[in-house]
């Protein structure tokens, strides 16, 4: 059987069990909230994107004619802005479609804000409804720099897909330039 004094250290033993628990949770709390600060690098850099899709339009002032136009945007998936972007968009064909190529420069690609280019196709255009063999193939190659001042590059390949009347990415790759 205890005593006075007895429980009076049992009491104590008790309180100092506690409050050592909650300090050790308390530091646990601390540190998990610490690494969830922590940036991810992968994520924390800028990743460069595209996408093209071929569109029909009318112009507004003649709806009776249709036209087509490639339509690009450019982005970032990543969470840092991209710095410096340079580069080209090459549009090649062939059965009496005209080519083109437009330089692409910004100072920087925010993940908040793409950047669209338009290009109306021009030349033999039925080509691409009616020519199987059809060359329609978009070029885009950017450099850019990130957070860590090391180039980067960015370079993608669309093909026109003649049974499905659109644009197919066929190849794409991300990668640094160091």
């Amino acid at each position: 059987m205890l005593g006075g004094a007895g429980w009076t250290s049992l009491g104590v033993a008790a309180t100092l069990a506690c409050a050592y628990v909650a300090h050790r949770v308390g530091w646990i709390q601390v540190r998990i909230k610490r690494e969830a600060h922590i940036p991810n690098p992968k994520k924390a850099m800028p990743k460069v994107n595209s996408r093209v899709l071929l569109v029909m339009f009318h112009p507004t002032d003649r709806p009776d004619v249709t036209r087509y136009a490639v339509y690009t945007k450019i982005y970032n998936d990543g969470d840092l802005v991209a710095r410096k972007l340079e580069g080209e968009w090459k549009l090649m064909a062939s059965h009496g479609i005209h080519e083109a190529h437009r330089v692409i420069r910004a100072d920087t690609l925010p993940a908040f804000l793409p950047l669209p280019l338009e290009h109306e196709v021009t030349g033999h255009v039925p080509s691409l409804w009616s020519e199987p063999k059809v060359v329609f193939e978009v070029n885009i190659t950017l450099s850019y720099f990130g957070l860590d001042d090391k180039p980067k590059q960015y370079h993608a390949t669309y093909d026109y897909d003649f049974q499905h009347k659109c644009m197919v990415q066929r190849k794409q790759t991300n990668e640094d330039l160091l």
